[in-house]
This record gives C-alpha cells, sequence and structure tokens, in this order.
C-alpha cells in the first residue's frame, strides 16, 4: 500500500482562473478539492486536490499547462507494515470484546457486569479509532494527494484614467519649470534693459557727432 503526493508550484497570469481549471482538472478524473486558500497579499492560490491513483500522472501532466511549472516533486510512502499492523490491532481488540460479552452474558454479580461493560466500552473505542485510522489510510492510497501552488506574474496595470493622470502630472511638471525659468529670467531682461537703454542713447548721440 503507496500513498502517493505531489507538489507543483506554477506560475500563471490568472490564479483564480487557474484554480477553477484545476479543480475542474480534478472532478474530471474522478477526485475533488480537498482545500483551496488565497493569499492576496502575494496573488497566490494554494489548492489541494485528491485523484485516484491510477489518473495521478495524468492529473500532473495535465496541471503543468495551467502555466510556466516553477517547481515539481513527487513523493511516496510505503504503510504496508503499518496497514497490517492497524489490522492486527484491531482484530485483537474485536477477539477482546467477543471476549467480554460472553463473560457479560454469563455474569451473575451486578458489580462484575457493570465492570464487564466499562471494559467493553473502552475496548469499543479503540476499536473505533483503530477503524477510522484504516479508513483514512484506505483512501489516502486510493486517491492521490496533489499539492498545488499558483502564482500570478507581476504585471503594471495602467488603464486609461492613469495614462490622464500621468499626463496631466507631466503636463503640470513641464508648465511649472516653464513658469520658473521665466520668472528667473526677469530680473536678468530688467538689468539688461536699464543698461542698453542709456547705451543706446550714448551710441547714437556719438553717432550723431560724428556725422557733423
Amino acid at each position: 500500500m503507496v500513498e502517493l503526493q505531489g507538489y507543483t508550484t506554477i506560475r500563471v497570469d490568472n490564479a483564480k482562473a487557474a484554480t477553477d481549471q484545476a479543480a475542474r482538472l480534478a472532478v474530471s478524473l474522478g477526485g475533488y478539492v480537498a482545500s483551496s486558500s488565497f493569499d492576496d497579499s502575494r496573488s497566490t492560490e494554494s489548492i489541494i486536490i485528491r485523484v485516484p491513483e491510477d489518473n495521478f500522472s495524468l492529473a500532473m501532466q495535465n496541471l503543468s499547462i495551467l502555466g510556466v511549472v516553477k517547481a515539481q516533486s513527487i513523493s511516496s510512502s510505503d504503510v504496508t507494515e503499518q496497514y497490517v499492523s492497524l489490522q492486527a490491532q484491531l482484530d485483537s481488540y474485536k477477539a477482546e470484546r467477543t471476549a467480554l460479552l460472553r463473560t457479560l452474558n454469563s455474569s451473575t454479580n451486578v458489580k462484575d457486569a457493570l465492570d464487564t461493560e466499562n471494559a467493553i466500552q473502552n475496548v469499543e473505542a479503540q476499536i473505533n479509532r483503530i477503524e477510522g485510522q484504516l479508513r483514512i489510510m484506505q483512501r489516502l492510497v486510493a486517491f492521490a494527494t496533489i499539492n498545488l501552488q499558483l502564482t500570478e506574474v507581476s504585471k503594471p496595470i495602467l488603464d486609461f484614467g492613469d495614462a490622464i493622470t500621468i499626463a496631466l502630472q507631466a503636463f503640470y511638471t513641464v508648465t511649472k519649470g516653464i513658469l520658473i525659468l521665466g520668472a528667473s529670467l526677469i530680473p536678468v531682461a530688467t538689468i539688461a534693459g536699464i543698461v542698453y537703454v542709456p547705451y543706446k542713447h550714448f551710441s547714437n548721440k556719438k553717432r550723431s557727432r560724428s556725422s557733423d
């Protein structure tokens, strides 16, 4: 008896959509989704699916087409010895219960009967526990487990509104720069004007004398 487990990390465009695809794949192969969780801060979806052992390889192959596989591993655990041990314990408890029931039926003492009933209850609790473990083990062997992590590709999203905002910010920055530059040139132009006017007047006067 072998338990199969697969681990796959895939980079996808849309984690939610890829999760839906993985769930549909599991159902189509006779399996189901055991659990699913989404980490919004990391845009990552973690999903555990169970598929019949015979379809394990096919499931792993089909999951790889959801996106870019970043990591993948497969492990197996042989639980045959553990299963046989639990089955032997179960048979032993069942035999003990049968013996206690015979003792109870033949008991003539009230105290002994009560003690026997308590012992039977304890044995039955152990039987239920072991039967539960065996059912889980049988299911794990019959259905392989695939741990899937889907991580979205990081993409900068720029919509029309963002584009308008960026354009307006750029226009404001350029306009502000022109205004600042213009304001800084006013004193220079003023000084130049003050110097130029007398200079021009003096030059014209000198030219006029030269002509005389």
